[in-house]
């Protein structure tokens, strides 16, 4: 009280030079009348009811809502002597003279902020009864955990509390009625469980056979690329036989060579476009791990003979002739080597 009323301590109490036991100090006149006055002001509360205001958020409380009572004060005291610098603090709720858990209501956190001589204690709580509930008195100071023979006691004002039976009907807290079935719509409902039934036995199986699916998928895929493979080469066979006559005999021998080794090459996976005309045989038989049943053997020993007589054509350095015939029999050989090729193979498994 001493720190917030200096001057009327200094009027009533002198303090010798050298001493330091207080003693009455009589002065004159209206000196000792004014500084007694202000002493008996300072036996009531640092702030009067018409200094203090409060406020909720939300306006409307409802049962089991969480609000914010917001009260308002002025004081004199210094509240954050500690810390000046600190405009805000959360105060233990285990200090207060009341338990924050009751049946009207829980307080969840009281916090004190600051602005200048302007302070506002922010009660965060949920009421639990309808009608009008209200924070007990107590003293701030003690809460705080500062002693003072004055009080600083907060005195809030009832807050309304409302039930959500009084804004709504007794028909709207009612369960929703369950939906009305269209004619026809317990058929719709067997269906799609029956189709989710299907969907998930096939997806076991799938997960089951996972193995099985991919290998058959792979071959899917590999029987799809031969047969576009043979297609294309059997088209351009097609092609340069119709146009036999344009090609002389060295550009005949030439495209009949690279139709073949694409296709061979595309069908076996192996490099024919730079393996020798006299290691066709060997190469196939090695693309298919050296089983080849008679009827491919003949097949493939026939297209390197051909691939023989194209490259002595090529390279033999003689204007070489090519006659209708021979060039019906090449592309003929040719033919019979990819249906040997795209046949089912009895004899062994295929490349």
């Amino acid at each position: 009280m001493e720190k917030i009323f200096p001057r009327a301590f200094r009027l009533l109490f002198a303090e010798p030079a050298g001493k330091n036991v207080c003693r009455l100090s009589i002065r004159k006149g209206g000196s000792k009348i004014a500084a007694l006055c202000l002493l008996v002001f300072c036996a009531v509360p640092a702030f009067s009811q018409s200094d203090t205001s409060q406020f909720v958020i939300p306006r409307k409380i409802f049962v089991g809502d969480v609000a914010e009572l917001n009260f308002n004060f002025r004081s004199s005291f210094e509240l954050f002597e500690e810390d000046p610098a600190v405009l805000e603090k959360e105060l233990p709720l285990s200090s207060l003279p009341f338990s924050s858990d009751s049946e009207e209501f829980t307080l969840h956190s009281l916090i004190l902020k600051r602005n200048g001589q302007l302070y506002t204690a922010v009660f965060k709580f949920t009421p639990w009864t309808p009608g009008s509930i209200r924070i007990p008195v107590f003293d701030l100071l003690s809460v705080m955990g500062k002693k003072s023979a004055v009080p600083l006691e907060i005195v809030t004002q009832p807050v309304d509390v409302q039930s959500i039976l009084a804004e709504v009907s007794e028909a709207e807290l009612k369960s929703c009625a369950g939906p009305l079935l269209l004619p026809g719509t317990i058929y719709l409902v067997w269906g799609m469980l029956f189709l989710f039934v299907a969907l998930l036995a096939l997806s076991i199986v799938i997960v089951i056979q996972r193995e099985k699916l991919s290998l058959f998928l792979k071959n899917l895929s590999l029987s799809s690329a031969y047969a576009r493979n043979s297609r294309r080469a059997q088209r351009e066979l097609k092609r340069l036989e119709n146009k036999s006559e344009k090609f002389n005999a060295e550009e005949f021998a030439l495209l009949f060579q690279k139709i073949m080794r694409k296709y061979l090459s595309e069908r076996l996976g192996f490099p024919f476009e730079t393996i020798t005309s006299s290691s066709i045989v060997l190469t196939v038989g090695e693309a298919f791990g050296g089983f080849l049943e008679d009827a491919r053997l003949e097949a493939v020993e026939e297209l390197e003979g051909a691939f023989r007589r194209a490259d002595y054509i090529r390279f033999a350095g003689k204007n070489e002739l090519l006659s209708e015939e021979e060039r019906k029999n090449l592309i003929q050989i040719a033919r019979s080597l990819i249906m040997s090729f795209e046949k089912p193979n009895t004899g062994a498994k295929d490349a």
